[in-house]
């Protein structure tokens, strides 16, 4: 860059955006599949990686068993079981927040690198550096700095279409 010029920026990735989206699906749920057995059930998020599942009537609770519970064993924690007050807490494990976290990072850097691509940089740099995306693109000019920091950090359109109308 300092011998030919060129475009030094830097993308910070919402890492925690990612991880709170994975809590609120694991969220969703077991929502639905305790209100198949218990329609007084409450499911909130509290803080970033917690569920709490409470139940108006306490004895709800024991609706929550071991088996209900199975498929999630491996993305949540318990960490407290109050049978009084019929709630449940429950706590993404810590080792899958550092999974998804990475996975956003690699997704990001994968969708930087595409774009970049598009420009015909000779040899774009993109790399990580903690939780930023470090972008380096030689020989472009400054004029050239607005264009590419809109094409680089534009949101991705998402379309839903109906494939089958008869269902």
């Amino acid at each position: 860059l300092d011998l030919q010029g060129g475009l030094h920026l830097v993308y910070e990735v919402n890492i925690d955006k990612a991880v709170s989206g994975k809590v609120d699906r694991l969220s969703n749920d077991i929502e639905d599949a305790l209100k198949k057995k218990a329609p007084d059930v409450t499911v909130a998020r509290e803080g970033r990686d917690d569920i709490v599942v409470s139940f108006k009537n306490p004895a709800g609770l024991s609706s929550v068993d071991a088996e209900l519970l199975k498929p999630y064993r491996q993305d949540l924690d318990e960490i407290s079981r109050d049978a009084t007050a019929g709630t449940l807490r429950l706590r993404y494990d810590p080792d899958r927040v550092a999974e998804v976290e990475d996975l956003a990072l690699r997704q990001a850097i994968e969708t930087i690198r595409g774009r970049v691509d598009k420009f015909g940089v000779a040899e774009p740099t993109i790399i990580k550096k903690g939780t930023d995306i470090v972008v380096e693109l030689p020989g472009l000019k400054q004029s050239d700095f607005e264009r590419s920091k809109g094409i680089i950090g534009r949101t991705a359109p998402l379309e839903f279409k109906i494939v089958d109308d008869g269902s």
